[in-house]
């Protein structure tokens, strides 16, 4: 997930529910129309949400608004960790609660009714696995249905500033940036270049990007590179040297510094460790 991401509910359901299991990559910084709750289930993972950084344990919450800048930093890569994530598109939340445009959700751990969210979650995705019969979605929408109940009741608050169902002007252009640099990251580009193709100033696009994403523009397009060259690294044979080539590192050094910068380890041993898993 590169940017501004479109949420496809899952069939049969108004909602998308992702099983996160084993080690997975890091998640760039993005945003969509939808609010997303993660559940924590095993393991641990370290969140930058709208800025601020926090580390989520087995059992946490994390909750991110429509529209708000996130993403994972870094994560326990061990077989035990697993998460659930909730993904509520904008326009199912709109139909279900009146004036949702000014609803803000903020979980807090001390609520008394924490726990009673946390069973609602574990419970949508439990459902699946049961024997399958004409019911089945009935009780995986009653389930879900009882998550949005217990987040409007206890941890809703009305504010004056609207969530902004088409994000602000900023992000719809960082989301144009984004996209040239997701469909560009094998080329070499610099900032000047991804200015111009923008028809922004340099120091404008720079200070719009950092101040956005927490991230430089450059610094970002090297974690595309990055999450590029880990599922080749994970899933394929290709030697270190032509994922460094295909991916768009300058050089097979500037590859295995920052994979071990954000992975702690180089990347043929973290193959070793991790392929197949």
């Amino acid at each position: 997930m590169y940017h501004h991401e479109l949420v496809t509910p899952n069939e049969g359901l108004p909602i998308r529910v992702i099983e996160h299991r084993g080690n997975e990559s890091n998640v760039l910084p993005h945003w969509h129309q939808a609010v997303e709750i993660d559940l924590v289930l095993a393991g641990s993972a370290t969140y930058v949400v709208s800025g601020k950084t926090l580390t989520a344990q087995a059992g946490d919450i994390v909750l991110i608004n429509a529209n708000e800048i996130h993403g994972v930093r870094s994560a326990q890569s061990t077989a035990e960790t697993s998460a659930v994530t909730l993904l509520m598109p904008y326009q199912f939340l709109e139909k279900q609660l009146p004036n949702f445009q000014f609803i803000w959700f903020l979980v807090d751990q001390k609520n008394p009714a924490y726990p009673q969210l946390v069973n609602a979650i574990k419970r949508v995705t439990t459902i699946e696995a049961e024997p399958t019969d004409g019911l089945l979605r009935l009780r995986q929408q009653s389930a879900l249905y009882l998550v949005l109940y217990i987040l409007l009741k206890h941890f809703s608050q009305y504010r004056d500033v609207p969530n902004n169902l088409h994000g602000t002007t900023q992000q719809q252009a960082l989301a144009k940036v984004i996209a040239f640099l997701t469909d560009n990251s094998r080329q070499a580009l610099t900032l000047t270049q991804v200015a111009g193709e923008m028809h922004l100033s340099t120091g404008y696009l720079s200070r719009l990007f950092t101040k956005q994403m927490q991230v430089s523009l450059m610094q970002y397009l090297q974690l595309i590179r990055l999450q590029d060259a880990y599922q080749l690294l994970v899933t394929t044979e290709t030697s270190i040297s032509a994922i460094a080539d295909l991916t768009g590192f300058a050089n097979v050094k500037a590859f295995r510094t920052l994979f071990i910068k954000v992975y702690q380890q180089n990347p043929l041993k973290y193959r070793q460790t991790h392929k197949g898993q």
